[in-house]
């Protein structure tokens, strides 16, 4: 459901002039423009073809989604723990895997980044 709400979101601010789909991440997240999404352009996060590297497989305890989930608190941390401490900080350390376009990879953190871009050009809080 949130990525369908997010989506909308964004789709609905593109015509109105407030976002631009050929645009890069980094240009509304500066933040990012060293990790694997700063040269992604928003239509390549809308439509899940970012070439960062992470996975979703829920039956592996080492999945991407698994150590994202420990960086913003869905998970507790095990002992030892080094990894991020929040969203922003674990997104910030991803990179890229291939060429942003090539590929269709359903990834929650898609809507995440695009969450925080439209944060950024709506001036709303943000949500992580």
């Amino acid at each position: 459901m949130t990525k369908s709400f997010v989506g909308i979101i964004a789709a609905s601010l593109i015509p109105e002039g407030v976002l631009d789909e050929r645009s890069t991440v980094a240009k509304y997240v500066p933040e990012l423009k060293d990790s694997g999404f700063g040269d992604a352009t928003l239509r390549q996060l809308l439509d899940m073809t970012t070439g960062v590297k992470y996975s979703e497989h829920y039956d592996d305890p080492n999945s991407s989604i698994w150590e994202f989930r420990r960086a913003i608190g869905i998970l507790p941390h095990p002992a030892g723990y080094k990894g991020s401490e929040t969203a922003f900080e674990y997104v910030e350390s991803l990179r890229k895997e291939y060429a942003h376009g090539e590929h269709f990879h359903y990834k929650t953190v898609n809507t995440d980044v695009l969450g925080w871009v439209i944060s950024r050009v709506t001036e709303s809080p943000s949500p992580t």
